[in-house]
Protein backbone atom coordinates (compact mmCIF):
# COMPACT_ATOMS: atom_id res chain seq x y z
CA UNK A 1 0.00 0.00 0.00
CA UNK A 2 1.30 2.92 -1.22
CA UNK A 3 0.24 7.19 0.18
CA UNK A 4 -2.53 6.90 -2.25
CA UNK A 5 -4.53 4.52 -0.19
CA UNK A 6 -6.33 3.70 3.01
CA UNK A 7 -7.52 0.57 4.80
CA UNK A 8 -10.38 1.08 6.81
CA UNK A 9 -11.92 -1.89 9.13
CA UNK A 10 -14.73 -1.66 11.70
CA UNK A 11 -16.75 -4.01 13.68
CA UNK A 12 -20.69 -4.42 13.17
CA UNK A 13 -22.99 -2.34 15.07
CA UNK A 14 -24.95 -4.28 18.27
CA UNK A 15 -28.27 -4.43 16.23
CA UNK A 16 -26.49 -6.24 13.16
CA UNK A 17 -25.22 -8.85 15.55
CA UNK A 18 -28.67 -9.49 17.46
CA UNK A 19 -30.25 -10.20 14.23
CA UNK A 20 -27.71 -12.70 13.36
CA UNK A 21 -28.53 -14.08 16.96
CA UNK A 22 -32.39 -14.07 16.39
CA UNK A 23 -33.63 -11.66 18.24
CA UNK A 24 -35.18 -9.50 15.61
CA UNK A 25 -34.41 -6.35 14.01
CA UNK A 26 -33.25 -6.18 9.97
CA UNK A 27 -30.29 -7.50 8.65
CA UNK A 28 -27.62 -4.85 7.44
CA UNK A 29 -27.81 -4.73 3.61
CA UNK A 30 -24.88 -2.44 3.12
CA UNK A 31 -22.02 -0.57 4.33
CA UNK A 32 -21.42 3.71 3.28
CA UNK A 33 -18.64 4.91 3.76
CA UNK A 34 -17.89 9.11 3.29
CA UNK A 35 -14.35 10.78 2.91
CA UNK A 36 -13.07 13.97 3.78
CA UNK A 37 -10.55 16.01 2.67
CA UNK A 38 -8.94 18.26 5.33
CA UNK A 39 -9.95 22.20 4.19
CA UNK A 40 -12.73 21.04 1.48
CA UNK A 41 -15.84 22.90 2.96
CA UNK A 42 -19.18 23.84 1.73
CA UNK A 43 -20.71 26.89 1.20
CA UNK A 44 -21.60 27.22 4.95
CA UNK A 45 -17.83 26.42 6.22
CA UNK A 46 -18.93 22.77 6.95
CA UNK A 47 -17.07 19.93 6.37
CA UNK A 48 -17.84 18.72 2.92
CA UNK A 49 -18.38 14.93 3.01
CA UNK A 50 -18.31 12.36 -0.16
CA UNK A 51 -19.22 8.91 -0.64
CA UNK A 52 -16.22 6.35 -1.73
CA UNK A 53 -17.58 4.90 -4.68
CA UNK A 54 -17.58 1.15 -5.00
CA UNK A 55 -18.69 -1.37 -7.60
CA UNK A 56 -21.79 -3.02 -5.65
CA UNK A 57 -23.17 -3.18 -1.95
CA UNK A 58 -21.14 -4.97 1.05
CA UNK A 59 -21.29 -6.14 4.15
CA UNK A 60 -17.60 -6.51 4.76
CA UNK A 61 -16.34 -4.63 7.34
CA UNK A 62 -13.01 -3.74 5.71
CA UNK A 63 -12.58 -1.40 3.18
CA UNK A 64 -9.84 0.02 0.65
CA UNK A 65 -9.86 4.09 -0.20
CA UNK A 66 -7.97 4.30 -3.45
CA UNK A 67 -6.79 7.87 -5.25
CA UNK A 68 -6.22 9.81 -2.13
CA UNK A 69 -3.71 12.81 -2.52
CA UNK A 70 -0.49 12.18 -0.66
CA UNK A 71 -0.17 15.62 0.48
CA UNK A 72 -3.33 15.74 2.22
CA UNK A 73 -4.95 14.60 5.36
CA UNK A 74 -8.73 12.61 5.17
CA UNK A 75 -11.34 11.65 7.36
CA UNK A 76 -13.44 8.83 7.19
CA UNK A 77 -16.77 8.02 8.63
CA UNK A 78 -19.44 4.98 7.38
CA UNK A 79 -22.90 4.05 8.45
CA UNK A 80 -24.80 0.64 8.30
CA UNK A 81 -27.51 0.62 5.83
CA UNK A 82 -30.84 -1.55 5.42
CA UNK A 83 -34.28 -1.29 4.75
CA UNK A 84 -35.19 0.92 7.17
CA UNK A 85 -32.52 3.56 6.00
CA UNK A 86 -28.98 4.53 6.89
CA UNK A 87 -27.63 4.03 10.38
CA UNK A 88 -25.46 6.30 12.78
CA UNK A 89 -22.39 7.85 11.55
CA UNK A 90 -19.38 5.75 12.84
CA UNK A 91 -16.13 7.80 12.56
CA UNK A 92 -12.97 6.30 11.98
CA UNK A 93 -10.36 7.86 13.80
CA UNK A 94 -7.24 6.05 13.60
CA UNK A 95 -6.55 5.44 9.52
CA UNK A 96 -3.92 2.72 9.18
CA UNK A 97 -1.86 2.03 6.36
CA UNK A 98 0.98 -0.70 5.74
CA UNK A 99 4.74 -0.37 4.74
CA UNK A 100 6.30 -3.25 3.55
CA UNK A 101 9.72 -3.68 3.23
CA UNK A 102 11.29 -6.52 0.42
CA UNK A 103 12.93 -9.43 2.05
CA UNK A 104 15.92 -11.93 1.52
CA UNK A 105 17.07 -14.97 2.73
CA UNK A 106 20.02 -17.56 2.28
CA UNK A 107 19.59 -21.29 2.40
CA UNK A 108 22.02 -24.38 2.03
CA UNK A 109 21.24 -26.96 -0.93
CA UNK A 110 19.55 -30.01 0.51
CA UNK A 111 17.49 -28.14 2.59
CA UNK A 112 14.16 -29.77 2.83
CA UNK A 113 12.55 -26.16 3.10
CA UNK A 114 13.19 -22.52 4.73
CA UNK A 115 10.81 -20.69 6.30
CA UNK A 116 10.74 -16.89 5.86
CA UNK A 117 8.56 -14.26 8.02
CA UNK A 118 8.07 -11.75 5.74
CA UNK A 119 5.87 -9.59 7.59
CA UNK A 120 8.76 -9.31 10.53
CA UNK A 121 9.87 -6.01 8.64
CA UNK A 122 6.34 -4.83 8.08
CA UNK A 123 4.43 -2.30 9.86
CA UNK A 124 1.23 -0.60 9.90
CA UNK A 125 1.30 2.97 9.94
CA UNK A 126 -1.24 5.43 12.26
CA UNK A 127 -2.39 8.68 10.16
CA UNK A 128 -0.02 7.68 6.75
CA UNK A 129 -0.57 11.55 6.08
CA UNK A 130 1.10 13.16 8.99
CA UNK A 131 5.09 14.02 8.14
CA UNK A 132 6.51 11.96 10.09
CA UNK A 133 3.65 9.01 10.90
CA UNK A 134 2.38 9.34 14.30
CA UNK A 135 2.84 5.78 15.22
CA UNK A 136 4.20 2.38 13.72
CA UNK A 137 2.83 -0.80 15.04
CA UNK A 138 3.67 -4.32 14.19
CA UNK A 139 1.29 -5.88 11.44
CA UNK A 140 -1.44 -7.83 13.73
CA UNK A 141 -2.91 -11.65 13.02
CA UNK A 142 -6.14 -10.35 11.42
CA UNK A 143 -3.84 -8.45 8.98
CA UNK A 144 -1.40 -11.44 8.76
CA UNK A 145 -4.13 -13.29 7.25
CA UNK A 146 -4.43 -11.26 3.34
CA UNK A 147 -0.83 -12.62 3.09
CA UNK A 148 -0.80 -13.50 -0.90
CA UNK A 149 1.53 -14.37 -3.50
CA UNK A 150 0.97 -12.31 -6.66
CA UNK A 151 1.17 -14.77 -9.69
CA UNK A 152 3.22 -13.46 -12.23
CA UNK A 153 1.88 -15.86 -15.40
CA UNK A 154 -1.47 -13.58 -14.77
CA UNK A 155 -0.86 -9.48 -14.73
CA UNK A 156 -4.16 -8.39 -15.56
CA UNK A 157 -6.27 -9.29 -13.80
CA UNK A 158 -3.79 -9.77 -10.77
CA UNK A 159 -4.43 -12.92 -9.46
CA UNK A 160 -3.26 -13.87 -5.66
CA UNK A 161 -2.47 -17.04 -4.45
CA UNK A 162 -1.68 -19.45 -1.41
CA UNK A 163 0.99 -21.22 -3.39
CA UNK A 164 2.84 -20.46 -6.36
CA UNK A 165 5.52 -22.98 -8.26
CA UNK A 166 8.61 -21.68 -10.09
CA UNK A 167 10.01 -24.51 -12.67
CA UNK A 168 12.69 -25.70 -12.23
CA UNK A 169 13.48 -24.20 -8.60
CA UNK A 170 10.79 -25.03 -6.10
CA UNK A 171 7.31 -24.05 -4.44
CA UNK A 172 5.97 -21.17 -2.58
CA UNK A 173 3.75 -21.44 0.35
CA UNK A 174 1.82 -18.95 2.20
CA UNK A 175 1.77 -20.55 6.50
CA UNK A 176 0.66 -18.91 8.80
CA UNK A 177 1.56 -15.12 8.28
CA UNK A 178 5.04 -16.36 6.50
CA UNK A 179 6.11 -18.15 3.28
CA UNK A 180 8.21 -21.59 2.91
CA UNK A 181 9.63 -22.62 -0.02
CA UNK A 182 10.31 -26.07 -0.47
CA UNK A 183 13.25 -26.91 -3.35
CA UNK A 184 12.31 -28.91 -6.21
CA UNK A 185 13.79 -32.72 -6.00
CA UNK A 186 16.72 -31.68 -8.68
CA UNK A 187 17.22 -28.73 -7.67
CA UNK A 188 20.90 -28.01 -6.67
CA UNK A 189 21.92 -24.86 -8.31
CA UNK A 190 24.00 -22.61 -6.22
CA UNK A 191 23.27 -18.57 -6.19
CA UNK A 192 20.11 -16.26 -6.45
CA UNK A 193 16.96 -17.84 -7.19
CA UNK A 194 13.56 -16.30 -9.39
CA UNK A 195 12.12 -13.54 -7.30
CA UNK A 196 8.77 -13.70 -6.27
CA UNK A 197 6.09 -10.63 -4.74
CA UNK A 198 4.02 -11.17 -2.17
CA UNK A 199 1.18 -8.95 -0.76
CA UNK A 200 -0.77 -7.50 2.38
CA UNK A 201 -4.18 -6.20 2.38
CA UNK A 202 -7.48 -6.69 1.36
CA UNK A 203 -8.68 -6.35 -2.31
CA UNK A 204 -8.16 -2.94 -3.56
CA UNK A 205 -5.72 -1.60 -0.98
CA UNK A 206 -2.95 -4.07 -1.32
CA UNK A 207 0.58 -3.47 -0.51
CA UNK A 208 3.78 -5.22 -1.90
CA UNK A 209 7.17 -6.54 -1.31
CA UNK A 210 9.36 -9.16 -3.33
CA UNK A 211 11.16 -11.87 -1.84
CA UNK A 212 14.72 -13.14 -2.99
CA UNK A 213 16.23 -16.31 -1.96
CA UNK A 214 19.56 -17.41 -2.93
CA UNK A 215 21.19 -20.92 -2.55
CA UNK A 216 24.53 -21.53 -0.94
CA UNK A 217 26.32 -24.54 -0.42
CA UNK A 218 25.89 -26.36 3.10
CA UNK A 219 29.78 -25.90 4.69
CA UNK A 220 31.05 -26.97 8.26
CA UNK A 221 34.10 -26.09 9.89
CA UNK A 222 37.00 -27.77 11.94
CA UNK A 223 39.24 -26.62 13.97
CA UNK A 224 42.09 -28.84 16.26
CA UNK A 225 44.85 -28.97 18.82
CA UNK A 226 47.10 -30.91 20.96
CA UNK A 227 49.34 -30.48 23.57
CA UNK A 228 51.71 -32.84 25.85
CA UNK A 229 49.34 -33.51 28.78
CA UNK A 230 50.74 -31.86 32.01
CA UNK A 231 54.06 -33.73 33.39
CA UNK A 232 54.87 -35.05 30.27
CA UNK A 233 58.38 -34.91 28.50
CA UNK A 234 57.40 -36.44 25.03
CA UNK A 235 59.21 -39.53 25.78
CA UNK A 236 57.46 -43.01 24.74
CA UNK A 237 54.33 -44.19 26.13
CA UNK A 238 53.41 -40.19 27.26
CA UNK A 239 49.86 -38.93 26.92
CA UNK A 240 48.92 -35.89 24.09
CA UNK A 241 45.42 -34.21 24.65
CA UNK A 242 43.50 -33.63 21.59
CA UNK A 243 40.89 -30.92 21.38
CA UNK A 244 38.29 -30.43 17.98
CA UNK A 245 35.62 -27.56 17.96
CA UNK A 246 32.62 -28.29 15.25
CA UNK A 247 31.03 -25.09 13.55
CA UNK A 248 28.03 -25.24 11.19
CA UNK A 249 28.84 -22.45 8.89
CA UNK A 250 26.30 -23.17 6.36
CA UNK A 251 22.58 -22.23 6.15
CA UNK A 252 21.19 -25.58 6.55
CA UNK A 253 20.47 -27.94 10.23
CA UNK A 254 23.22 -30.27 9.66
CA UNK A 255 22.33 -33.68 11.57
CA UNK A 256 24.92 -36.89 12.21
CA UNK A 257 27.59 -34.78 12.67
CA UNK A 258 30.69 -36.57 13.72
CA UNK A 259 34.45 -37.18 14.04
CA UNK A 260 36.96 -39.11 12.24
CA UNK A 261 40.99 -39.61 13.01
CA UNK A 262 43.49 -42.35 11.87
CA UNK A 263 46.37 -41.21 14.48
CA UNK A 264 47.58 -44.76 15.80
CA UNK A 265 46.10 -44.98 19.53
CA UNK A 266 43.63 -42.08 19.50
CA UNK A 267 41.00 -42.61 22.10
CA UNK A 268 37.53 -42.54 21.98
CA UNK A 269 35.71 -39.10 21.24
CA UNK A 270 33.76 -37.00 24.11
CA UNK A 271 31.57 -34.84 22.58
CA UNK A 272 29.50 -31.75 23.77
CA UNK A 273 26.62 -30.78 21.92
CA UNK A 274 24.60 -27.29 22.05
CA UNK A 275 21.41 -29.41 23.36
CA UNK A 276 22.40 -32.29 24.99
CA UNK A 277 19.00 -33.87 23.70
CA UNK A 278 20.24 -34.24 20.42
CA UNK A 279 23.56 -35.41 19.82
CA UNK A 280 25.14 -34.82 16.18
CA UNK A 281 22.48 -32.12 15.44
CA UNK A 282 24.09 -28.50 14.77
CA UNK A 283 21.93 -25.38 14.03
CA UNK A 284 23.09 -22.73 11.75
CA UNK A 285 25.86 -20.72 13.36
CA UNK A 286 26.22 -23.49 16.47
CA UNK A 287 29.06 -25.23 17.57
CA UNK A 288 30.28 -28.60 19.42
CA UNK A 289 33.72 -29.73 21.35
CA UNK A 290 35.39 -32.91 21.33
CA UNK A 291 38.13 -34.33 23.67
CA UNK A 292 40.48 -37.20 23.11
CA UNK A 293 44.05 -38.33 23.94
CA UNK A 294 46.98 -40.90 22.23
CA UNK A 295 50.26 -41.63 23.18
CA UNK A 296 53.66 -41.07 21.97
CA UNK A 297 54.68 -44.10 19.97
CA UNK A 298 58.51 -45.14 19.06
CA UNK A 299 58.60 -43.74 15.82
CA UNK A 300 57.09 -40.58 17.02
CA UNK A 301 59.78 -40.31 19.15
CA UNK A 302 62.29 -40.66 16.66
CA UNK A 303 60.22 -38.39 14.41
CA UNK A 304 60.67 -35.65 17.27
CA UNK A 305 56.68 -34.44 16.38
CA UNK A 306 53.40 -35.55 15.48
CA UNK A 307 51.25 -34.47 13.14
CA UNK A 308 47.77 -35.86 11.10
CA UNK A 309 44.80 -34.95 10.41
CA UNK A 310 40.79 -35.38 11.63
CA UNK A 311 37.55 -34.82 9.71
CA UNK A 312 34.48 -34.28 10.68
CA UNK A 313 31.50 -35.13 8.68
CA UNK A 314 27.55 -33.84 8.61
CA UNK A 315 24.19 -34.05 6.59
CA UNK A 316 22.06 -31.87 5.31
CA UNK A 317 18.70 -33.18 3.97
CA UNK A 318 20.44 -35.96 1.65
CA UNK A 319 24.03 -33.85 0.96
CA UNK A 320 26.83 -34.55 3.19
CA UNK A 321 29.07 -32.28 4.01
CA UNK A 322 32.92 -32.63 5.65
CA UNK A 323 35.68 -30.83 6.59
CA UNK A 324 39.35 -31.68 7.91
CA UNK A 325 41.99 -29.85 9.92
CA UNK A 326 45.63 -30.96 10.76
CA UNK A 327 47.54 -30.35 13.87
CA UNK A 328 51.44 -31.16 15.24
CA UNK A 329 52.70 -31.03 18.24
CA UNK A 330 56.71 -31.12 18.89
CA UNK A 331 58.10 -33.39 21.23
CA UNK A 332 60.78 -31.69 22.83
CA UNK A 333 64.59 -33.58 23.00
CA UNK A 334 65.29 -35.74 25.47
CA UNK A 335 67.28 -34.25 28.67
CA UNK A 336 71.19 -34.93 28.84
CA UNK A 337 71.86 -38.03 31.11
CA UNK A 338 72.95 -36.51 34.18
CA UNK A 339 77.11 -37.35 35.00
CA UNK A 340 77.45 -38.88 38.54
CA UNK A 341 79.84 -37.59 40.86
CA UNK A 342 83.44 -38.03 40.50
CA UNK A 343 84.22 -39.77 43.42
CA UNK A 344 87.95 -39.51 44.22
CA UNK A 345 89.41 -43.14 45.27
CA UNK A 346 89.74 -43.79 49.10
CA UNK A 347 93.30 -44.15 50.49
CA UNK A 348 94.38 -47.55 51.34
CA UNK A 349 94.18 -47.81 55.08
CA UNK A 350 97.86 -50.32 54.28
CA UNK A 351 101.07 -49.01 52.91
CA UNK A 352 101.15 -49.72 49.15
CA UNK A 353 103.06 -52.36 48.23
CA UNK A 354 106.48 -51.78 47.56
CA UNK A 355 108.02 -53.20 43.89
CA UNK A 356 110.48 -55.97 44.76
CA UNK A 357 112.48 -57.10 42.00
CA UNK A 358 111.87 -61.26 41.96
CA UNK A 359 115.44 -61.70 40.38
CA UNK A 360 117.50 -63.33 43.12
CA UNK A 361 120.71 -60.90 43.78
CA UNK A 362 123.89 -62.35 41.90
CA UNK A 363 126.23 -62.06 44.71
CA UNK A 364 126.23 -62.85 48.54
CA UNK A 365 124.47 -60.12 51.18
CA UNK A 366 127.11 -58.47 52.79
CA UNK A 367 127.91 -59.37 56.40
CA UNK A 368 126.68 -56.66 58.82
CA UNK A 369 128.94 -54.81 60.87
CA UNK A 370 127.51 -54.27 63.69
CA UNK A 371 126.80 -57.03 66.16
CA UNK A 372 123.05 -58.89 66.12
CA UNK A 373 120.37 -58.00 68.23
CA UNK A 374 120.20 -59.33 71.50
CA UNK A 375 117.20 -59.10 73.75
CA UNK A 376 117.56 -55.82 76.36
CA UNK A 377 117.05 -57.54 79.20
CA UNK A 378 119.45 -60.41 79.32
CA UNK A 379 122.71 -59.90 80.38
CA UNK A 380 124.22 -56.59 79.58
CA UNK A 381 128.09 -58.25 79.58
CA UNK A 382 126.69 -61.26 77.96
CA UNK A 383 127.79 -61.23 74.10
CA UNK A 384 125.29 -61.06 71.17
CA UNK A 385 125.22 -64.72 69.41
CA UNK A 386 123.18 -64.05 66.71
CA UNK A 387 123.29 -62.38 63.30
CA UNK A 388 120.08 -60.95 61.88
CA UNK A 389 121.45 -61.10 58.21
CA UNK A 390 120.57 -63.83 56.27
CA UNK A 391 123.16 -65.38 54.20
CA UNK A 392 125.02 -68.36 53.93
CA UNK A 393 125.65 -70.42 56.77
CA UNK A 394 128.97 -70.16 58.57
CA UNK A 395 131.33 -71.33 61.10
CA UNK A 396 133.84 -69.94 63.26
CA UNK A 397 136.57 -68.89 62.55
CA UNK A 398 138.99 -71.42 62.69
CA UNK A 399 136.91 -74.30 63.10
CA UNK A 400 134.99 -75.90 59.62
CA UNK A 401 132.04 -77.07 60.48
CA UNK A 402 129.85 -79.38 58.87
CA UNK A 403 126.64 -81.27 59.60
CA UNK A 404 124.37 -80.34 62.10
CA UNK A 405 125.47 -77.79 64.64
CA UNK A 406 126.12 -78.65 68.36
CA UNK A 407 123.29 -78.41 70.47
CA UNK A 408 125.42 -76.91 73.27
CA UNK A 409 126.35 -73.81 70.91
CA UNK A 410 124.93 -71.01 70.83
CA UNK A 411 121.87 -70.25 68.97
CA UNK A 412 120.19 -67.39 67.01
CA UNK A 413 118.42 -64.69 68.78
CA UNK A 414 115.90 -64.38 65.74
CA UNK A 415 113.63 -67.25 64.72
CA UNK A 416 113.45 -67.92 61.48
CA UNK A 417 110.00 -68.02 59.35
CA UNK A 418 108.19 -70.48 58.32
CA UNK A 419 107.35 -71.45 55.03
CA UNK A 420 103.87 -70.74 55.44
CA UNK A 421 103.11 -68.20 57.17
CA UNK A 422 104.38 -64.34 58.07
CA UNK A 423 107.69 -63.81 60.51
CA UNK A 424 107.63 -64.46 64.06
CA UNK A 425 107.12 -61.32 66.16
CA UNK A 426 108.66 -62.83 69.58
CA UNK A 427 111.06 -61.41 70.82
CA UNK A 428 114.35 -62.80 70.30
CA UNK A 429 116.61 -64.96 72.55
CA UNK A 430 120.25 -65.15 73.50
CA UNK A 431 122.47 -67.86 74.93
CA UNK A 432 125.63 -67.70 77.87
CA UNK A 433 128.30 -66.51 76.45
CA UNK A 434 130.60 -68.70 74.75
CA UNK A 435 134.14 -69.97 77.41
CA UNK A 436 136.98 -68.21 75.68
CA UNK A 437 138.84 -71.15 75.04
CA UNK A 438 135.63 -71.57 72.53
CA UNK A 439 137.09 -70.87 68.53
CA UNK A 440 137.56 -67.90 67.45
CA UNK A 441 135.90 -66.24 64.92
CA UNK A 442 132.38 -63.88 65.00
CA UNK A 443 130.33 -65.33 68.25
CA UNK A 444 127.29 -64.18 65.87
CA UNK A 445 126.97 -66.72 63.45
CA UNK A 446 124.61 -69.20 64.30
CA UNK A 447 125.52 -72.84 63.93
CA UNK A 448 124.16 -74.64 60.96
CA UNK A 449 120.76 -76.57 61.74
CA UNK A 450 120.91 -79.83 62.16
CA UNK A 451 118.87 -82.64 59.66
CA UNK A 452 116.15 -82.81 62.24
CA UNK A 453 116.52 -78.95 63.92
CA UNK A 454 114.52 -76.13 62.40
CA UNK A 455 114.12 -74.12 59.35
CA UNK A 456 117.40 -72.61 58.15
CA UNK A 457 116.67 -69.11 59.21
CA UNK A 458 119.59 -68.22 56.62
CA UNK A 459 118.07 -69.06 53.81
CA UNK A 460 117.29 -66.26 51.15
CA UNK A 461 114.27 -63.93 52.12
CA UNK A 462 111.40 -64.32 49.67
CA UNK A 463 111.82 -61.27 46.90
CA UNK A 464 107.64 -61.31 46.11
CA UNK A 465 104.22 -60.74 48.10
CA UNK A 466 103.51 -60.34 51.48
CA UNK A 467 106.09 -62.62 52.83
CA UNK A 468 108.73 -60.81 51.42
CA UNK A 469 108.05 -57.59 52.71
CA UNK A 470 107.48 -59.01 55.95
CA UNK A 471 110.98 -60.77 56.12
CA UNK A 472 112.58 -57.32 54.76
CA UNK A 473 111.02 -55.50 57.46
CA UNK A 474 112.01 -58.11 60.18
CA UNK A 475 115.64 -57.73 58.73
CA UNK A 476 115.59 -53.93 58.82
CA UNK A 477 114.55 -54.04 62.09
CA UNK A 478 117.38 -56.08 63.60
CA UNK A 479 119.58 -54.13 62.38
CA UNK A 480 118.24 -50.98 63.75
CA UNK A 481 118.24 -53.26 67.07
CA UNK A 482 122.06 -54.89 67.00
CA UNK A 483 123.30 -51.50 66.01
CA UNK A 484 121.80 -49.56 69.23
CA UNK A 485 122.82 -52.86 71.86
CA UNK A 486 126.29 -52.48 70.33
CA UNK A 487 126.17 -48.80 70.93
CA UNK A 488 125.25 -49.93 74.40
CA UNK A 489 128.02 -52.55 75.16
CA UNK A 490 131.10 -50.37 74.01
CA UNK A 491 129.95 -47.69 76.39
CA UNK A 492 129.56 -49.81 79.10
CA UNK A 493 132.84 -51.33 78.34
CA UNK A 494 134.56 -47.92 79.05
Amino acid sequence: MDRTQAQLSWQAPPAQAQTEAGNGGLPIKDYVVEQHMEGDVDASGADRWTVVPKKEASTKTRWTVEGLDPAKHYDFRVSAWNEAGNGDWLRLENQRTIRMADDSAEFGLGAPSVKVDVLDNDVLLSDPSAVPPLEEEPVDAETAKTLKILDPRDDAPKKYTDSLTVDGEGTYTVEHGAIVFTPARAFDTEGPLTPITYALGLEGCRSHAKLRLTAQPNSIALEKSGKLAVGAAGAVGDRIDWSFTMKNTGFSTLLGVSLGDQLTGMSDFAYEWPDPAKPGELAPGEEATATAHSAVTAEQRSAGFVVNSAVVTGVAGDREVKAEATARVELPDPPEPTASPTTEPTAPTTPPTPTIDPTPPTTEPTKPSTPPTVDPTADPTSEPTVDPTPGPTTAPTGTPTTGPAPTSGPTSGVPSPSASSAPSTSRPTTQPPAPASSSPGDPGNPPAPGPNGPPDDRSPLPRTGVQGIASALVAAGCLIVGGVLTAVRARRRR
